[in-house]
């Protein structure tokens, strides 16, 4: 991955705040997405709703639909939000856009 840590955490943080597509990264960051390398980190990291369990944005979403209306149920079902915890804001998102 080619992404830096600052950017990496204004993309979670937009994520967070709704952020789901690299348009959305553009226009809620500051980050200059000028190579391709760049570009396919931001959308990897759009993918993924928690990094240490690997869960990925879809499998919330599912897990949502499937009757998991909170982070602890999310968590209960994927394991995400179960280590670190620093997904849990975009969990929440998640479960917010997804109702």
């Amino acid at each position: 991955m080619k992404i830096i840590t600052d950017d990496y955490i204004k993309v979670r943080n937009a994520m967070s705040n709704g952020a789901r597509t690299l348009d959305d990264i553009k226009d809620m960051t500051d980050i200059t997405i000028d190579t391709t390398d760049l570009k396919n980190d931001i959308e990897s990291i759009l993918q993924n709703a928690c990094k240490c369990r690997s869960v990925s944005v879809e499998e919330v979403v599912k897990a949502i639909q499937n009757g998991a209306d909170t982070v602890e149920k999310i968590g209960e079902v994927t394991k995400a939000g179960t280590a670190c915890g620093r997904c849990k804001g975009l969990l929440n998102n998640i479960i917010d856009t997804t109702k």
